[in-house]
């Protein structure tokens, strides 16, 4: 299980270095937006999180969104941005999970009527890793803290599939 921590007020990013890749340095790796469920506070209407991909400093994709896949030579240097588009609120956490299918997986269930991690590594092929982030909050014993306000598979091996065909996004209702 490979976990990162990071804190941000305003707008979180991720800086995803040295994580371990397994694609070669020719090959490619693709990055699909596959959920997000993000509430600004208690209460208040799920906003919409978009995703700017940066590799090596340089912007890659601006704006991802549920349901959209970016390619990226490797995970060195890639760094995450986020922003909510709806809503107008600040992330207090940002930590980040990369899970493959041999990991540890937390013993985390979905907040709100998201599934379990548990359940979204089943559907991993092989080549695929899950890529899980939190941004609401640190309290791991809180309701909302469930990894799952960003929600991204990493596909190793891009080649395996039609990427023209990525995996169908899972949209949650208000």
């Amino acid at each position: 299980m490979k976990f990162f921590k990071e804190i941000a007020l305003i707008a979180a990013t991720t800086l995803i270095s040295g994580l371990p890749t397994q694609a070669s340095a020719s090959s490619m790796i693709e990055l699909t937006y596959q959920a997000s469920q993000y509430q600004c506070h208690a209460g208040a209407s799920q906003s919409t999180i978009l995703v700017d991909v940066y590799h090596n400093g340089e912007l890659v994709k601006d704006g991802l969104a549920v349901g959209e896949s970016v390619m990226v030579p490797d995970f060195n240097g890639v760094e995450l941005d986020y922003q909510a588009a709806t809503g107008s609120c600040g992330f207090s956490a940002n930590e980040s999970l990369l899970l493959g299918k041999n990991d540890s997986i937390p013993n985390l269930s979905g907040a709100y009527e998201q599934e379990a991690i548990a359940s979204l590594v089943a559907g991993l092929q092989d080549y695929e890793d899950l890529y899980l982030v939190e941004l609401g909050t640190t309290d791991t014993s809180s309701f909302a803290y469930d990894l799952q306000d960003v929600v991204m598979v990493v596909n190793n091996n891009p080649n395996t599939i039609i990427s023209s065909n990525p995996p169908s996004p899972i949209i949650f209702a208000d």
